[in-house]
């Protein structure tokens, strides 16, 4: 299967995935409310936190030593993985009380259960995504989604409100575990020392750079939960996930060319990869800047008509954030090339980095800021990763910049922009019919404008040849 399939393949599965978290995140949000819905978001917060501690980075090291065939990865992984979590458990065990008060409901011992069955869940994708098996991981994110919203608007709509939620939460990631398990074809082989030692060898590095990840999805949202409560949690989640939507090419792009770009870095075949880089880094922000623009210029009433007044605080930050999303789309492809080319020492640099100036930023600014300041806090650490990331990678390999198509990007963008901004003046988006139209509109235009060029109209051609 060639490269751009498997990348449509994955992208498809994406856009599905996001459907499914969009209709869910309408009506939890509405249904919850601020209070409850962010009560729910810091309970996913310190599971997504556990987890992270609790990997050790071994998860990012499985993936790589299963795609460059090594044995007796799995199980040994597994082992590795259990006694940082025992030692987790035991923690939050006995901070429960806390922890509850934190979270504002009464959740702590489901968040027990939780961080197991999602470790468990996580390391089964990490381990499908090594077998390149990716588009078979998208659709085990899928799966979670569709389970959690189905199962999640039943129990609450059963009346069982954040707690039904957290239970949907967790018989997801359980069910997205069997049906993983059931496509896992890597061979399972044994503990060993001489797999532990290679795992332990690259999580090391990999440890600071999940850090990055987890820390950039988090630590906002865990420190506006620390300083301004629940409710500000759920209004910036708004915002947060709205931005996060348009990083779903980004992040396909990236899964998709890791296992090659790991290959052909065994093989020694470094041109092959410096092939992939122009096509990879413009695919990365070809939704990010014109939903950017599309935020700018009518975010305030998405939010509004979506999800109802009581959030509406978030509209500027949402702004800010898409900013920050761009710095997310180049991270997505260059990030995934840098640990390819087993390069985790390179990239834990920049992502320590960033995550002192993110920790140390969102505890001033969202004092100082509020949601506003932890919107620029986030954002302004990840450009600057980002950048570190560009750095090192460019110290071995050619990093060659489609500078044209970039451009391209941004003048249909901008153009949409204008286009939309003229149109809401006859077709004022005070409804969701009058919404929709208005992003359907936007859409046709940003379409048009970035297709004039000959060359990407060439290669919407041959992409859609190799699909149909």
């Amino acid at each position: 299967m060639s490269l751009r399939r498997t990348v449509v393949q994955v992208f498809s599965s994406q856009i599905a995935t996001n459907f499914a978290s969009i209709i869910a995140f309408v009506y939890f949000t509405r249904a919850l409310g601020s209070n409850g819905y962010g009560s729910y978001v810091l309970f996913l917060g310190l599971v997504n936190l556990a987890n992270f501690v609790a990997g050790l980075g071994i998860g990012g090291a499985v993936k790589k030593r299963i795609s460059e065939g090594e044995p007796d990865v799995f199980l040994t992984g597994l082992c590795l993985s259990l006694i940082p979590l025992v030692i987790i458990l035991s923690i939050i065990a006995i901070l429960l009380p806390y922890v509850n008060s934190y979270i504002g409901v009464q959740v702590g011992h489901y968040l027990l259960l939780a961080i197991v069955i999602s470790q468990f869940e996580k390391y089964l994708i990490v381990s499908v995504e090594g077998q390149a098996d990716v588009d078979t991981a998208a659709s085990g994110r899928l799966l979670q989604r569709i389970v959690l919203v189905t199962s999640g608007i039943c129990l609450i709509y059963m009346g069982f409100g954040v707690l039904g939620l957290v239970v949907a939460l967790i018989v997801s990631w359980g069910v997205t575990s069997l049906w993983l398990l059931t496509h896992l074809s890597v061979d399972l082989g044994w503990p060993t020392m001489n797999a532990a030692y290679s795992l332990v060898e690259y999580a090391k590095f990999n440890f600071v750079a999940d850090a990055g990840g987890r820390l950039y999805n988090w630590t906002d949202t865990l420190v506006i939960g620390l300083f301004l409560g629940q409710s500000f949690v759920g209004i910036y989640e708004v915002a947060w996930r709205i931005s996060g939507f348009t990083t779903i090419l980004a992040k396909s792009i990236g899964k998709t060319i890791f296992p090659t770009v790991s290959e052909s870095h065994a093989r020694d075949k470094m041109n092959t990869i410096e092939s992939l880089i122009p096509n990879a880094v413009t695919g990365a922000i070809v939704l990010i800047v014109p939903a950017g623009v599309g935020a700018l210029v009518v975010g305030q009433e998405l939010i509004q008509v979506g999800f109802g007044t009581e959030y509406v605080a978030a509209a500027t930050p949402l702004v800010i954030l898409m900013c920050g999303r761009i710095f997310e789309g180049f991270k997505d492809v260059l990030g995934e090339v840098l640990f390819g080319i087993d390069r985790p020492k390179d990239n834990a640099k920049a992502v320590f980095v960033f995550i002192i100036l993110n920790i140390l930023l969102n505890i001033v600014f969202v004092q100082e800021f509020g949601l506003l300041g932890a919107a620029i806090a986030t954002s302004t650490a990840f450009a600057s990763m980002s950048a570190l990331i560009a750095y090192y990678l460019s110290k071995v390999i050619t990093i060659k910049i489609d500078w044209w198509q970039l451009l391209m990007v941004c003048f249909a963008s901008v153009g949409m922009g204008a286009a939309v901004l003229g149109m809401k003046q006859i077709v004022p988006a005070e409804s969701v019919v009058s919404l929709a139209a208005l992003i359907v509109f936007g859409v046709a235009v940003y379409l048009v404008l970035v297709a004039a060029p000959k060359q990407t109209r060439q290669t919407i051609q041959e992409l859609a040849g190799e699909i149909l």
